[in-house]
């Protein structure tokens, strides 16, 4: 996904890392979804089928037929997203990046709890 994107391999495993708790996660687990990624108005991806199942929160969680494709969609997302695209683009700058990525209404939370995981 880093390689097909151009996205920094090292702040793709540690949003994953963070999102499934370190992959133990129902979502990594069952879904295969490593990114927390909701369905939302899209009805598929290039790596999406357009699966998906009810997220506790509102909404639906993207199910992925393979690991793979849940880390290719990520770069995906976060390269053709007009939202993520600045953020992606910061990617090789770790600290930048998980300034922006916090910012970028990606994620719920603790947001500096967030940027220092994705730091360290």
């Amino acid at each position: 996904a880093g390689k097909k994107y151009g996205l920094n391999p090292a702040v793709i495993l540690a949003v994953a890392s963070i999102e499934t708790a370190y992959g133990t996660s129902r979502l990594a687990t069952q879904d295969r979804n490593f990114f927390g990624i909701k369905a939302g108005s899209v009805k598929s991806t290039p790596h999406w089928n357009g699966k998906s199942r009810p997220a506790p929160d509102g909404g639906n969680y993207r199910q992925y037929a393979s690991v793979q494709d849940s880390f290719y969609d990520y770069g995906y997302l976060m390269t053709q997203s007009t939202r993520y695209k600045p953020v992606a683009a910061l990617s090789n700058d770790v600290e930048r990046f998980a300034t922006a990525f916090i910012n970028s209404g990606y994620m719920t939370g603790n947001k500096e709890q967030y940027r220092v995981a994705i730091i360290s």
